[in-house]
């Protein structure tokens, strides 16, 4: 199967690495673009009465200085593979939300990622952002553990 643009989706864990590998890897095969999404949590609260400003922008500014770091080790390793890569950063409580919105508005072929293993514990009382992305999403899914 070819591909014109994937979308890899890390979450600035050393898990996400194997996806991220596994993603250049298609590119280079399919001669695709990637796109590189990391989702970052708005500030829980800002908005709030008495929640100052500049507090709130403090959050969002580490939050965001943290996505480009991760965002740009990813470029780094896409250039070095001679790949195209776009990078977008997603504000979302929910980073499944965020690499689904930006899988549709990049008009992205396919979605790569990595999942945790979870206990049967945990999957009962916290869906994974894997699964909500495989419910929600209208694009194939990759998912590498």
């Amino acid at each position: 199967m070819s591909f014109k643009k994937i979308l890899v989706s890390t979450d600035r864990s050393a898990l996400s690495n194997k996806a991220i590998q596994a993603a250049i890897e298609l590119a280079q095969e399919s001669g695709a673009k990637l796109v590189a999404v990391t989702v970052v949590r708005p500030d829980p609260y800002a908005g709030m009465a008495g929640r100052q400003s500049e507090a709130s922008d403090s959050h969002f500014a580490r939050q965001r200085i943290q996505a480009e770091e991760c965002l740009h080790d990813l470029r780094a390793a896409a250039e070095n593979a001679h790949i195209d890569c776009d990078v977008l950063t997603k504000e979302t409580d929910t980073p499944w939300e965020g690499i689904v919105e930006a899988a549709e508005e990049e008009d992205c072929d396919l979605i790569v990622m990595a999942t945790r293993a979870r206990s049967i514990w945990s999957t009962l009382w916290k869906r994974s952002q894997m699964q909500a992305v495989l419910a929600n999403s209208k694009r194939p899914v990759l998912v590498y553990r």
